[in-house]
């Protein structure tokens, strides 16, 4: 299988939480990786594949968050939770409007 990622993924160390709202649904995430393209996090519920999903992001205690604008990739469900696959369509130090 070709290697589909034009980015290095960082795998976060402990745990690093991240909102995500979209589809009617807003919870806080469990990150699993991030890179300039995208992340995968954990979520409660499933989303659908494109859905466009809005979240704010803090990979370091010492930075600000960012916040994004994405589309579901893929979902995966694992022990009763859904990895989650999110592109990055925009990224920006202020608040996304949804």
């Amino acid at each position: 299988m070709d290697e589909k990622r034009q980015f290095n993924r960082w795998y976060v160390e402990g745990t690093r939480r991240v909102r995500i709202s979209g589809e009617g649904m807003q919870e806080e995430a469990t990150m699993i990786d991030v890179s300039a393209g995208g992340m995968k996090v954990t979520l409660s519920q499933a989303l659908p594949p494109n859905a466009t999903v809005y979240g704010e992001v803090e990979v370091l205690p010492q930075m600000r968050p960012f916040f994004i604008k994405g589309k579901v990739l893929r979902v995966n469900k694992k022990d009763n939770l859904f990895e989650t696959g999110i592109s990055f369509e925009k990224i920006s130090t202020i608040p996304l409007a949804e």
